[in-house]
């Protein structure tokens, strides 16, 4: 009798375990932009609960970097976090090369106004304490 229980209840656990999958979704440029988790009833019918992931993050030194929306539609953020003293500077350069946006002096929070530049892929420089990181920024 026992093992009859015990395979049952192992049965419905497996069932239980696969009743939900992580389902990503990726931008043109490869970077993840969603994430869905897809649990399934019972009765075989779906539901969807959708995670919106237009952040970027990197640790670079000491200072924690998030940018975001990336994806955006104009106005992007930068997030600096980690030390109280910062030293650096964020560029913004299109794909032929031309500088569009330059913030000298890097604050912990940064507003970068891409709003006039027509749609498109563009790059971040960020130099923060002497640590160089690139990051590709998308336009929609």
């Amino acid at each position: 009798m026992k093992p009859v229980i015990l395979a049952f209840v192992l049965a419905i656990v497996s069932i239980a375990a696969s009743a939900q999958t992580i389902e990503y979704g990726y931008d043109a440029c490869g970077n993840r932009v969603t994430r869905q988790i897809v649990l399934e009833k019972t009765n075989k019918s779906l539901s969807v609960a959708s995670v919106q992931e237009d952040f970027s993050e990197e640790q670079l030194g000491e200072v924690q970097v998030r940018i975001y929306p990336n994806p955006t539609h104009g106005h992007l953020k930068v997030v600096l976090q980690g030390v109280d003293e910062l030293q650096g500077a964020i560029e913004v350069y299109d794909t032929q090369g031309k500088r569009i946006a330059y913030l000298p002096k890097a604050e912990h929070e940064n507003d970068i106004d891409l709003s006039p530049q027509p749609n498109g892929i563009y790059l971040m420089r960020l130099t923060i304490n002497g640590e160089v990181s690139t990051w590709k920024i998308l336009k929609k």
